[in-house]
């Protein structure tokens, strides 16, 4: 979303819309949200920051950054003239009537704010262990003294368990399981 400027047959001074890019079939376009005439004067300098704000409130997101109270009079202005005129057309609803366009081309539907992750895990500190691992040459090392693969294997998570994590045994299986995948 953004703000732009346009000029009216009826008005001398310019009128401040808020529009935002959609795609269609034809291609993107943009599309009119809200148009606030000539009573609401916005600063150039913080229309960007109260379009980011008006799109937050309208998708339901809270803000990630801190703007004065004034970006947040602004923008509450600009949600009411929308929710009251009804121009607001949720993304759901575009990616419904975009997927109806699509029905036969290889598409999918992604609605941002229902993903989720469900396994996380942190690679950093493993990759530079295993490659400080391979530097030092203990694989070689260990197959001198006998060690089969499945040895040098648990050698190594034990060696890494123990600098990275600091844990008992007991917690050992998130570091298997990274080098079981």
């Amino acid at each position: 979303m953004f703000f732009k400027e346009s000029t009216s047959k009826n008005s001398k001074s310019p009128v401040l819309q808020l529009v935002e890019n959609i795609r269609t079939e034809k291609g993107p376009r943009q599309r009119l949200v809200v148009s606030l005439g000539t009573y609401l004067k916005i600063p150039k300098e913080k229309r960007s920051e109260v379009a980011r704000v008006v799109k937050e409130r309208l998708s339901g997101q809270q803000s990630l950054f801190e703007y004065d109270s004034q970006i947040f009079t602004y923008a509450d202005k600009v949600v009411k003239k929308i929710q009251t005129e009804g121009k607001w057309i949720a993304a759901r609803e575009q990616v419904t009537k975009f997927a109806e366009i699509t029905k036969d081309k290889n598409t999918a539907e992604i609605f941002v704010d229902g993903v989720q992750h469900g396994y996380d895990r942190e690679l950093g500190p493993l990759l530079i262990g295993h490659y400080f691992w391979k530097q030092l040459n203990f694989p070689n090392i260990l197959g001198d003294c006998g060690f089969d693969e499945r040895q040098k294997k648990t050698a190594q998570i034990s060696l890494l368990n123990r600098l990275i994590a600091q844990d008992s045994e007991h917690s050992i299986w998130k570091t298997v399981f990274f080098y079981m995948i």
